[in-house]
């Protein structure tokens, strides 16, 4: 991926990033495959991932498609080093943008872009390029967040929500939309799909354990909006604080919101 994202800034280094970026996938992919499989998805599919990172989701859509291709588009080169390590032989990695691909035109069955449009100052010509690789009747699914619908946690920590909102200008100033969620229907239909569509899928820590979440609340993910002048070490600090409160509470509980796009491109008008 491109734009606001820079995984190398993790207070943890790279490393926890990478730990991050897996325990994401495997708090919401339960409901996202049941929702791919719900919009048609079949073993022999031709799958091109948009903004793939290092590979694990691509890892799950594998077991997807196993008589199927499966290319994954990542423009950083890092990630299309372990991309490539971690898939082998089983999936096509292109170091490309997910603005201009430069893959051929009307060449996929799906396409799946899962938290890239935030980050992305245009993500309105991602959908466009989306559209061109897909061939007539493929369909493209976007999954991502809105942070002012993020979901719910108890005991509730309000007095943070001031501190994050001033840590989400970093990504705002470096061109990305955390509140993007909200717009997915009109960006779908502003890039020429069709039948758009937006499902919410719910995870749980009922379901999951508190623990599966931990890696998705860490106070450390501020430090970077810290660094940048955004907010202050005490409120840092008031964060961390605040998450310990949280964890230390024998009752607590979380329950995430994800926010799924998806749109058709047209079959062809059939001339008479």
């Amino acid at each position: 991926m491109s734009g606001s994202y820079r995984p190398e800034e993790h207070a943890g280094g790279l490393g926890e990033e990478l730990a991050r970026l897996k325990s994401q996938v495997e708090l919401s992919w339960p409901e996202e495959r049941r929702l791919l499989r719900a919009l048609g998805l079949t073993e022999s599919m031709s799958v091109v991932e948009l903004g793939g990172g290092p590979g694990f989701v691509a890892e799950k859509l594998l077991e997807l498609v196993p008589s199927g291709a499966l290319h994954v588009v990542e423009l950083n080169p890092g990630m299309c080093v372990l991309a490539e390590a971690r898939l082998g032989a089983r999936a096509r990695v292109h170091r490309c943008s997910v603005l201009e691909t430069g893959l051929p035109d009307a060449r996929f069955d799906l396409a799946l872009a899962r938290f890239v449009f935030q980050h992305l100052e245009e993500p309105l010509l991602a959908a466009r390029e989306a559209l061109r690789l897909l061939r007539p009747g493929g369909r493209l699914v976007v999954s991502e967040l809105d942070a002012g619908l993020w979901g719910v946690a108890e005991p509730s920590l309000p007095e943070l929500e001031s501190i994050h909102r001033k840590a989400e200008r970093l990504q705002l100033q470096r061109g990305g939309n955390r509140f993007i969620g909200r717009q997915l229907v009109r960006l779908l239909t502003a890039a020429g799909f069709t039948d758009v569509r937006l499902d919410v899928i719910a995870y749980h820590s009922d379901a999951l354990g508190l623990e599966a979440f931990r890696r998705q609340l860490d106070p450390e993910r501020l430090r970077p909006a810290m660094d940048a002048g955004l907010i202050s070490q005490e409120e840092l600090e008031q964060v961390r604080a605040g998450y310990r409160r949280f964890y230390s509470t024998p009752s607590a509980s979380i329950l995430m919101l994800g926010f799924v796009a998806h749109g058709l491109r047209a079959l062809p008008v059939e001339t008479l």
